[in-house]
């Protein structure tokens, strides 16, 4: 460990002094998204347990990157894409617009107070300022002729042998078949779609590792199918969506599905962004709809119908031997049918919905309703467990919602209240304010009784569910000037009930600072602390009563990124982590990278490289950091135990038509002789992850 340290240690600091030296500083012109996304997706990685495809995210600001949007004929709704503009900015730059009569130019953004000087340069990836008058006509014709098809093909593996794809004697497999994975190691990907300004089509295709291919439990080939086509802004119809789709209403209280960012995503923007329906374009087997969705403007009322009808993954059991009565135990998410049993737990129950969204806006002021019903068709009966007694069962459910919106001057004013079938409540109310330039405060209070429950919704939460939550966020947003800004939040929160692992009612708080850097185009630097107080059970053996105790946890987190010449980015960072649990040993961790990218804007090459040191004491003490993947893939691994990570990935534009993607990761563990367990484990101190993808575009 001591001579891994010090070789990486030798290796950033050489890597840094030599590019400090050789480079020259020049303009740059940099096609990738801006650093805000990538940090805003690894804060709300760090806050989730389970993996998130964001997909959706990224196709609509590389689209935005590849088709910039006309500032001069936008809409409330298209700037709402940008997920690092809050409310007020979005209002300002159309009053910005109103006033003026037009945008001619980029520059005249600065005359909107809200914007700081890194909010410019994030917005100027994605729009410029146009013509105000665009040609409607034949609008369905054009985005036939006119559109872009882009097909992608991606391999994955992992080289290392992992416990569950050694063989197994007959006999042992017989009597134990989840004990090894059905198919290969492989990962298989297609994605196709069309997408022009009126019209978008795809079709989605995977095989997880494990899964069988064209033979045995797969006869047709992939594990995952997926398609849609959409049709919008035209003159009889504003969005139809048939196949698969999303759908988010209001605050996510009653209806949400996709993507969802909370407090981990933005201090003054916690009202969250509803994009109504959207064709689901990514690969995640759960919390879609399939069906078909409609949006219409009927006078003074948006409109908005959907219906679907779906599989669910789901585990059965019968309540006797002679299997007269099946009933769902629990839904599956993950998506991965490689055992037996999870292929048995496959597509195994029906689920209907069918529901809508209503709004009109009465100058200032923006009502809206949410309403929708859902089936399955066996009853629901959760194990019994006492922190999940009040958790949905039967196979019926109707939920409603009433939300709200009014805009006075600076301050914007929102919520939203639902009401679920079982007589139970829940409710969210905030506003952002701008008191004065350069300020921005937002609060948000929710309250959700423990009975309530909102299958489909997402709403601001502690708890990925929104029920048994009571909590209070207040979040601030000073730009000290142009180059300068702090952030800072603050969330206590309660459960009037038990959760799972904590067996007693419950509170907790979280706090964050954040202090950002910006001088010039060329640099940017940020500081980061974090605290965050949970109750847990204890870990005490011969108890038959767990007593919850205290987990504190605290991570701090300093990052500097150079844009050295205008093909080359260096990205430095140093983090370390605190917990602290009641009666037991505290634990610590540290993470330490550096970056080298290498962009030239006149080859056809690109190149990502990272050397990473991590030394934790244990799993809860973990790390995480964003890395550079492949288009549409995701890697924000967690850095835990000791040891080291590099990985290189290439970009090669083969042809005009062309892209190729390589990307090598490896994790090498210097405090342990294997890693993972169970089916996953491997019986050596590394892992070697393999990509290869292939993009087509005409």
């Amino acid at each position: 460990m001591k001579n891994s340290i010090k070789y990486g240690i030798r290796l950033l600091a050489t890597s840094t002094l030599f590019f400090s030296v050789f480079c020259t500083f020049a303009q740059e012109k940099d096609n990738d998204l801006p650093l805000i996304v990538n940090d805003i997706i690894e804060d709300h990685a760090q806050n989730r347990n389970e993996e998130t495809d964001y997909s959706r995210l990224i196709d609509e600001l590389n689209f935005r990157l590849r088709n910039p949007l006309n500032l001069n004929t936008a809409k409330e709704d298209d700037l709402r894409y940008f997920i690092f503009l809050n409310d007020i900015q979005i209002r300002d730059i159309l009053n910005l617009r109103n006033k003026l009569g037009k945008i001619d130019n980029l520059f005249q953004l600065q005359l909107v107070e809200s914007l700081s000087f890194q909010d410019i340069q994030n917005l100027k990836h994605f729009v410029y300022a146009g013509p105000l008058i665009e040609k409607t006509s034949g609008k369905l014709k054009r985005s036939l002729h006119y559109g872009r098809h882009d097909i992608f093909m991606r391999y994955e593996r992992t080289l290392e042998q992992k416990q569950g794809y050694k063989p197994l004697s007959g006999s042992h497999l017989s009597e134990s078949p989840n004990r090894r994975y059905l198919g290969s190691p492989d990962k298989y990907y297609l994605k196709y779609h069309y997408r022009s300004r009126n019209i978008r089509w795809g079709i989605n295709a995977e095989k997880d590792p494990g899964e069988e291919f064209f033979k045995g439990t797969q006869p047709l080939g992939f594990d995952f199918y997926s398609g849609y086509v959409m049709v919008e802004d035209i003159k009889w119809l504003d969005k139809l969506i048939i196949g698969d789709y999303n759908m988010q209403a209001a605050q996510g209280l009653a209806m949400w599905s996709g993507l969802s960012f909370g407090k981990s995503s933005g201090v003054a923007s916690v009202r969250k962004q509803a994009g109504g329906i959207s064709p689901n374009t990514s690969m995640s087997e759960f919390g879609y709809f399939r069906g078909i969705a409609v949006e219409k403007v009927l006078g003074d009322f948006y409109t908005t119908v959907f219906y679907s009808r779906t599989k669910r993954d789901a585990n059965i059991n019968s309540r006797d031997t002679l299997g007269d009565y099946y009933y769902i135990t629990s839904l599956q998410q993950t998506g991965y049918h490689n055992t037996e049993s999870l292929v048995k737990n496959k597509d195994a129950v029906n689920e209907q919905l069918l529901g809508g969204n209503v709004f009109t806006k009465f100058g200032n002021l923006k009502l809206g309703v949410t309403a929708y019903a859902f089936e399955l068709e066996m009853e629901m009966e959760t194990p019994a467990q006492l922190y999940n007694k009040f958790d949905f069962s039967g196979n019926r459910q109707f939920v409603n919602s009433l939300d709200y919106e009014y805009n006075l001057r600076n301050i914007i004013f929102f919520g939203e209240t639902a009401y679920s079938g079982n007589n139970a409540w829940g409710t969210l109310n905030g506003f952002i304010v701008r008191p004065v330039s350069g300020v921005f405060l937002s609060v948000l209070h929710r309250w959700y009784q423990r009975d309530f429950q909102s299958t489909k919704g997402g709403a601001f939460g502690e708890n990925s569910a929104n029920q048994n939550e009571k909590g209070l966020f207040t979040g601030l947003k000073i730009q000290l000037n142009r180059r300068i800004t702090f952030n800072a939040y603050t969330d206590l929160f309660r459960f009037d009930w038990l959760n799972y692992r904590v067996d007693a009612p419950s509170c907790g708080s979280e706090y964050r600072l954040k202090m950002e850097y910006t001088p010039s185009r060329k640099w940017n630097a940020d500081i980061r602390y974090q605290y965050e107080h949970k109750m847990i059970n204890r870990d005490i053996e011969n108890v038959i009563i767990n007593k919850p105790g205290d987990r504190k946890k605290q991570r701090f987190r300093l990052n500097i990124s150079w844009k050295a010449t205008k093909w080359l980015k260096l990205n430095n960072r140093a983090a370390w982590s605190f917990m602290n649990m009641e009666n037991q040993e505290p634990q610590d961790g540290w993470l330490l990278y550096q970056d080298i990218l290498i962009r030239p804007d006149d080859k056809p090459y690109a190149f990502s490289f990272r050397y990473a040191l991590f030394n934790t004491d244990s799993y809860d003490a973990r790390l995480y950091a964003y890395e550079h993947d492949v288009l549409y893939a995701f890697a924000i691994p967690a850095y835990y135990y000791q040891g080291f990570r590099t990985y290189l990935l290439v970009k090669y534009e083969l042809s005009k038509t062309i892209d190729f993607w390589l990307k090598i990761a490896r994790s090498q563990y210097t405090d342990r002789t294997s890693v993972s367990s169970g089916l996953a484990k491997i019986d050596k101190p590394a892992k070697t992850d393999v990509k290869l993808q292939i993009r087509i575009k005409f």
